[in-house]
């Protein structure tokens, strides 16, 4: 048996390849797919993201994920993870803070079953 991570929630800094991100100034975007009903999909927000670290950016927002979440939870509910640079007014693009996703996860599961 393999000892998968717990959920340890999202009230974390972590530094990655030279990269210090905070949980709580992150932010996702819910994606969803025509037709398929149980895919979710993350946008996941990053103030001041360059371009050229975007695939180190993807590497710790999947690592944030599976330690905030814990991994079954990160690898069994959400199919597709991307980031992008956080807009000047996330809320009004539809973003979400991250430390609310665990919460997003239950309404979008009691949403599909009704």
């Amino acid at each position: 048996m393999i000892a998968l991570k717990p959920a340890m929630g999202f009230d974390f800094k972590t530094d990655y390849e030279g990269l210090s991100l905070d949980s709580r100034e992150m932010w996702f975007l819910p994606l969803e797919r025509v037709g398929a009903p149980n895919f979710l999909g993350l946008r996941v927000g990053i103030q001041g993201l360059q371009p050229e670290k975007r695939s180190d950016v993807l590497n710790a927002v999947l690592m944030m994920l599976d330690t905030g979440l814990g991994e079954r939870r990160a690898a069994t509910e959400i199919q597709h993870i991307e980031v992008a640079l956080l807009p000047s007014s996330p809320e009004s693009h539809g973003y979400i803070e991250l430390p609310e996703l665990p919460e997003y996860l239950v309404w979008k599961r009691r949403k599909m079953m009704s």
